[in-house]
């Protein structure tokens, strides 16, 4: 038999805190509008080298580029040892768009890398303290909060903010998680 118990005896609810609440939040259009590409690389600074300037100051990724035996550097691998790569290096698309381009000293990335749709659009900038990745209409998909946690933000089409961890990025990249 089931016996109610008086309002007094009950426990009470749990109240949401603060950090169950956060997950929930919503962006304004003016406030997506602002993380927009165009919006972004306009009131940024951002500089993105044009195609003919990166192909022109860079070296193609090619069969004598890699990475070293840890996995760690890239490296020049052409004639039988592994150098450290130092310059511009990018690559193209089978149909010979600029599909990506990033600074590297000693092997390690120094600057900006950032990579591009198929149309040409800037579609990741990924820099010192600084990530954004946009959809194909330019709207933001994932932008980087630089924290105690290193969290990112991951933006829903209908502007409904998720956190997640590196672990969690690495997931979408994956297939793990459909947020959209």
């Amino acid at each position: 038999m089931f016996i109610k118990q008086s309002p007094k005896d009950r426990k009470p609810k749990k109240q949401k805190s603060k950090k169950q609440e956060e997950y929930k939040e919503w962006m304004t259009p003016d406030e997506m509008m602002k993380l927009s590409r165009d919006y972004v690389l306009e009131h940024e600074g951002l500089k993105i080298p044009t195609w003919d300037e990166v192909i022109e100051n860079g070296r193609e990724w090619d069969d004598t580029i890699g990475w070293d035996n840890y996995g760690y550097r890239i490296c020049d691998l052409s004639g039988g040892m592994q150098v450290p790569f130092t310059g511009l290096l990018y690559e193209l698309f089978d149909d010979g768009d600029l599909g990506w381009y990033g600074y590297y000293e000693d092997g390690l990335e120094i600057r900006e890398d950032v990579e591009f749709w198929g149309s040409g659009e800037v579609r990741v900038y990924h820099g010192p303290g600084i990530y954004y990745e946009w959809r194909v209409d330019g709207n933001i998909r994932v932008a980087r909060v630089r924290n105690e946690k290193d969290l990112y933000l991951h933006i829903a089409k209908n502007g409904k903010i998720t956190r997640l961890t590196w672990a969690g990025i690495h997931g979408l990249h994956s297939g793990y998680y459909d947020l959209d």
